[in-house]
């Protein structure tokens, strides 16, 4: 093939190559001129139907935020009510440390060096006297430092303390107690508190597990099972 020949072929294919082009733009022309139609003859249907549209998503979006807030502000709730329980029960524990402080004060000699039978009094007093979260912890320590001769004493009265509780732990480390708002989970030694559940209804009962690892209690709305350590809630099933 001649070089003239060669360059003829060239300018064959160049045409060729173009008249595609120009083919391609004007399938695209007709394609475009199609879809203006379409939207021009269509107009009145399709701008309402994109508003509609565009109005549902901005109703579900409104919908989805009010949920949010609804939640965050059932959270905050929650958590209020929860520290204003936890600063009255502080309150009321205080008031009685203070006065149980001042009976072993006002009673120091009968409680330390009394007879057997004086100190089976004041024990039993103690016990009956002061609830649970404040009369077990005190027992605890008034029986560890008494002679092993009185020790009976103290032993008795903690007994008799122990069934004003609602529940204790297997190992006695730990108990709760019901009061009005909820449960407590109490140090048995210190007589602090661990942790406290508010619940909107009565508490029906309340049982540690038998490793002592988890609470579980019941209400007439469900069951609530939280950490026997950390007082953290870790699962509610509802009815």
């Amino acid at each position: 093939m001649t070089a003239e020949e060669i360059e003829q072929s060239k300018l064959a294919i160049e045409r060729e190559r173009l008249e595609l082009e120009r083919e391609r733009h004007e399938v695209e022309r007709d394609k475009f001129e199609q879809t203006k139609g379409f939207i021009a003859k269509h107009t009145a249907i399709l701008i309402p139907a994109i508003v509609s549209i565009a109005a549902l998503f901005v109703t579900a979006g409104q919908l989805w935020i009010t949920k949010m807030s609804k939640d965050k502000e059932l959270e905050i709730t929650s958590i209020q009510k929860r520290a204003e329980l936890d600063a009255q029960i502080a309150q009321r524990k205080r008031e009685l440390d203070i006065s149980a402080a001042r009976f072993i004060t006002d009673n120091r000699q009968g409680i330390f060096g009394g007879t057997q039978e004086e100190q089976e009094v004041y024990a039993m007093l103690i016990s009956i006297l002061y609830p649970v979260e404040v009369s077990t912890p005190l027992l605890k320590r008034l029986e560890k430092g008494s002679p092993p001769e009185t020790k009976a004493a103290w032993q008795r009265a903690l007994e008799t303390s122990a069934s004003g509780a609602a529940a204790f732990s297997p190992d006695g480390k730990r108990f709760l107690t019901r009061q009005q708002g909820g449960v407590q989970l109490w140090d048995a030694e210190t007589g602090n508190l661990i942790a406290s559940v508010p619940s909107e209804t009565d508490v029906t009962e309340v049982a540690f597990s038998p490793e002592g690892k988890t609470i579980a209690l019941s209400t007439p709305r469900g069951v609530l099972i939280w950490d026997a350590v950390t007082g953290t809630v870790i699962k509610h099933v509802s009815y």
